[in-house]
């Protein structure tokens, strides 16, 4: 029953709101990837997961800019922060890589 649930939850989300999952998807590839460098140590596993991460961040400044709430969310200060972040890191390798 649990799983079904589940499902017909994602089935939703997909239907009514598209950009949102694929969000979703952005952020889950780049915890997995995270995951893998961790246990991994190789930096190709970084770069992807922090690529994930900025591209999912900047979907939803870019929604939450065409489409904004009419309060005040979350959202918009977790997305920039990411953003931050995910760029800082990846600079920190390009510069130290070479």
């Amino acid at each position: 029953m649990g799983l079904r649930s589940w499902w017909q939850n994602l089935v939703y989300l997909m239907r009514h709101y598209p950009p949102q999952f694929v969000e979703v998807v952005m952020l889950l590839l780049a915890i997995i990837l995270l995951l893998f460098w961790s246990a991994t140590g190789s930096w190709t596993f970084l770069v992807l997961c922090l690529s994930y991460a900025a591209g999912s961040s900047m979907a939803m400044l870019v929604r939450e800019a065409m489409f904004p709430p009419p309060q005040f969310q979350a959202t918009q200060a977790v997305a920039i922060l990411l953003l931050l972040m995910s760029l800082c890191t990846l600079a920190d390798l390009v510069f130290n890589q070479i």
